[in-house]
């Protein structure tokens, strides 16, 4: 276990060095909070002007693993449960992703956030990879629409996986305050293209990228 959490202090603080410089925009959106053994809400909305998605967030499992090199290691276990897709959600969904250029839908992302709403990934805490992971269920919620545009009719689709299961372990200095970890949906609508990039890479913050932004939009576990 000492092995492990010097592996994990050793990736924080490659972060930090990374990301530290990364500009940060202060937010006070809030978040729901999620204990152990609860379950809420979180919304997104999947398309400009759409009406805000509802899905569940329920926390498994929280555990203090332990302190190494001024680092505390914690282990989340949480799941995202999605919800069914309206015909008009299949419509407005597919008319943006196409004109944005889009091949896949955004829905969720799993986020590192303070009780305020701000991103906090890499300059208070980090996720291992190699100690994390993230499972979509086999089944899938899929929705089949068609509408019309002129004189003609098109046939749409969406998809995406019913639940998706969060086994994190997310490493902190201890002296850091204020971290949380969750699920946070869309703001208003798709990212585009170059927004979800830059947010992959670390050049952006979630809440840049088009996440978050209110309390009803992300839902996340305390950890300190």
């Amino acid at each position: 276990m000492r092995k492990v959490l010097k592996t994990l202090a050793g990736v924080v603080l490659a972060c930090a060095i990374t990301f530290t410089a990364m500009p940060q925009t202060a937010f006070a959106a809030g978040i729901t909070t999620v204990n152990v053994g609860q379950t809420k809400k979180v919304q997104s909305k999947y398309y400009k002007g759409a009406k805000a998605h509802k899905a569940k967030v329920t926390c498994h499992d929280k555990r203090f693993m332990g302190s190494a090199q001024g680092y505390n290691v914690y282990y989340v276990d949480f799941t995202l449960q999605n919800t069914k897709f309206t015909t008009d959600e299949c419509i407005g969904i597919n008319k943006e992703c196409s004109r944005k250029g889009l091949s896949s839908l955004s829905t969720y992302t799993w986020v590192l956030t303070d009780s305020q709403g701000n991103d906090i990934n890499g300059t208070r805490a980090a996720v291992s990879a190699e100690y994390s992971s993230i499972t979509k269920s086999s089944s899938e919620f899929t929705k089949k629409a068609v509408y019309r545009s002129g004189y003609y009719r098109y046939h749409c689709s969406v998809s995406t996986p019913k639940s998706r299961n969060f086994k994190l372990m997310v490493v902190c200095p201890a002296y850091s305050p204020d971290v949380c970890v969750g699920i946070a949906g869309l703001k208003k609508g798709q990212p585009s293209y170059s927004a979800l990039n830059s947010y992959q890479y670390g050049y952006c913050t979630f809440n840049q990228a088009g996440f978050g932004g209110s309390k009803k939009n992300i839902a996340a576990i305390r950890l300190q």
